[in-house]
């Protein structure tokens, strides 16, 4: 079962951004004309995971133009699917992703971005019907969107980026804010045991620095607290009467540097800690507005998420409301396991889908062009002040296409000649790739 709040209108509402990069790779295919067509000569998209609606209006507004495009959006709620039809007046249905309600080769694309997480945390039903987790479920998705394409429709997929090659790997990163030590120390401990906990089997030790504290765990153990702590922020500052700090506007002022302006306004209890960092401020007393760079911003918030942190675990006045707070994220969020994989990873869970399948296709890209890395400046600036030597943060997007299984080799062989497909891929992770593809096709 999704994890709670997901339906709400408002959390929908936040969801709402990077609209152009949700839709880029399946727009792409649309300016190529490389999607196929159904026998009435129609070109059938349907949106996986619809969220608040934001690609399927944007699908919407490109459709009109073309004319030969119909759109249809799915989600497992029926309550989010009900919403987004009301909204946008596209036809939306309830459906779980591994049982899609659809003919064979019937839909000439699917775009669908952070799904998989979702399907991997919550499970899918596996070819036998029951309910699988963590990488069954994905097969079993990639099995059934294999199922309903059209030969040569592509799945046009967006999630969070993980670390390329062997995120089991151990490795050591100094931490150096308070506040990171606190929410380490809160989050890990019911994350490493929730479903399906893959790195339950892999210890992560925590010791106190002279310079905050050091953390030893798998690379994408790390990747899961540095990813979910950004988001943990995020869910603060969209918090922000619960909270203390409401941010009226930021901007960039060297985005590929990740460095903003941010204009905000402090509830009375933290002007304190606010006025210790020189922020530039104007307004009355009853709506006092301050102003500085993101990077001066990033310290002073990290500072409150530690001193209400403390409050909630002392029982202080005030504390049970940060603590209820950091609860409700917990309860929705906690659990939900980002990082389900690498580039390199997804492709071989969908060689095994194609093989299981036994159809003769798999979902595979066709070039380098067909997977490609959307850093986030901000976030990767942020972390590499609070953290020594952290993971990449940003966004991984794959155009999965219906190819015939005779043409993966060649694919592959595109692949590792692209040195921006060996960067996404990692030498280890197209290695393990490239062996696995044979191994499976010859067994096959």
């Amino acid at each position: 079962m999704l994890s709670i709040g997901k339906e709400s209108r408002e959390y929908l509402g936040r969801l709402a951004n990077n609209v152009e990069e949700k839709t880029d790779m399946i727009e792409r295919g649309l300016e190529n004309q490389a999607l196929p067509k159904t026998e009435d000569g129609r070109i059938k998209i349907v949106e996986l995971g619809t969220g608040g609606g934001e690609s399927l209006r944007r699908l919407r507004d490109i459709s009109a133009k073309e004319g030969n495009i119909d759109l249809l959006g799915v989600d497992i709620l029926p309550a989010v699917a009900a919403s987004v039809k009301e909204k946008l007046g596209i036809e939306t249905i309830a459906a779980d992703a591994s049982m899609l309600p659809f003919p064979d080769s019937s839909l000439s694309g699917v775009n669908a971005s952070s799904v998989f997480h979702e399907i991997s945390s919550y499970g899918a039903r596996g070819p036998e019907g029951a309910v699988v987790y963590g990488k069954e479920a994905i097969i079993a998705v990639l099995s059934e969107l294999d199922r309903v394409l059209i030969p040569g429709g592509m799945v046009a997929y967006r999630d969070m980026l993980a670390p390329a090659g062997d995120r089991q790997q151990a490795k050591e990163v100094l931490y150096k804010q308070e506040s990171w030590h606190l929410f380490a120390e809160w989050f890990l401990h019911d994350f490493s045991r929730a479903e399906p906990a893959f790195y339950s089997g892999s210890a992560a030790t925590m010791n106190r620095v002279p310079e905050g504290f050091s953390l030893n765990a798998p690379i994408g153990l790390q990747r899961e607290i540095q990813r979910h702590y950004l988001m943990f922020r995020d869910y603060l500052r969209n918090e922000s009467e619960a909270f203390g700090i409401e941010i009226e506007r930021s901007s960039w002022l060297k985005e590929t540097e990740g460095l903003k302006s941010i204009t905000f306004s402090a509830a009375e209890r933290w002007k304190e800690a606010v006025g210790r960092y020189g922020f530039e401020s104007y307004g009355s007393s009853q709506r006092r507005m301050y102003r500085g760079d993101s990077d001066k911003f990033d310290a002073l918030y990290d500072e409150l998420i530690e001193t209400a942190f403390k409050m909630s675990a002392s029982g202080e006045p005030g504390g049970e409301a940060y603590k209820k707070l950091f609860d409700a994220w917990k309860k929705r969020e906690g659990s939900e396991h980002y990082i389900y994989g690498n580039v390199a990873d997804l492709l071989r869970l969908s060689v095994r889908a194609g093989v299981q399948k036994g159809n003769g296709y798999v979902l595979f890209p066709e070039s380098s062009r067909d997977i490609a890395v959307a850093p986030r400046y901000y976030y990767n600036r942020y972390l590499a002040k609070v953290a020594d030597n952290p993971e990449k943060d940003g966004k991984q997007m794959i155009a999965f296409k219906k190819i015939p299984k005779r043409e993966v080799p060649a694919a592959l062989e595109a692949l590792a000649g692209s040195d921006p497909a060996r960067e996404v891929l990692g030498d280890i992770g197209l290695s393990e790739l490239q062996q696995e593809a044979r191994t499976l096709f010859d067994n096959s």
